[in-house]
């Protein structure tokens, strides 16, 4: 089964989240690892200047007191109990469009994983109605599998 680590900037306890976890329980293991509180717009920042922690919620949900990319790398690196196949961002609180991308948390929880060579997407919701059902979800369960399928491959 594929292994998916789910991370976004807004927080463990934001609901798009809560409805990407629920949706990818259904074609992955899926492991979470978001920032404490929000982190909209840290981009792909590190946190150099305090000790990090992490906390294990009720739900099983892990939290960093850092930023969406320390988050990835603490959870690819330390935290996981497996190497995921995918990292997965989102589902963000608003659009990430145009020079959004350049400061969006969202994206940067994806460029790190990247940059450490784990594939990655990053999902964003531009008329973000807070998404209750899994059929949101859809398209977006497709690409994964796609990105199973693919890894190694730009799509």
């Amino acid at each position: 089964m594929m292994k998916i680590l789910l991370s976004n900037d807004d927080g463990f306890d934001a609901p798009g989240l809560k409805v990407l976890f629920e949706s990818l329980q259904d074609i992955a293991e899926v492991f979470v690892v978001a920032p404490e509180v929000n982190k909209s717009g840290a981009g792909c920042s590190i946190t150099t200047n305090k000790p990090m922690y992490s906390s294990v919620h009720d739900n099983g949900f892990v939290s960093v007191n850092g930023t969406p990319a320390d988050c990835v790398y603490l959870g690819i690196h330390e935290l996981a109990p497996w190497i995921p196949d995918i990292l997965v961002s989102g589902i963000n609180l608003g659009a990430n469009m145009g020079e959004d991308l350049l400061y969006s948390g969202t994206v940067g929880a994806a460029l790190e994983a990247k940059n450490l060579s784990y594939p990655s997407i990053a999902i964003s919701a531009a008329a973000f109605h807070q998404p209750g059902s899994k059929d949101f979800m859809e398209p977006n369960l497709s690409y994964c599998c796609l990105c199973r399928q693919r890894p190694h491959s730009e799509l």
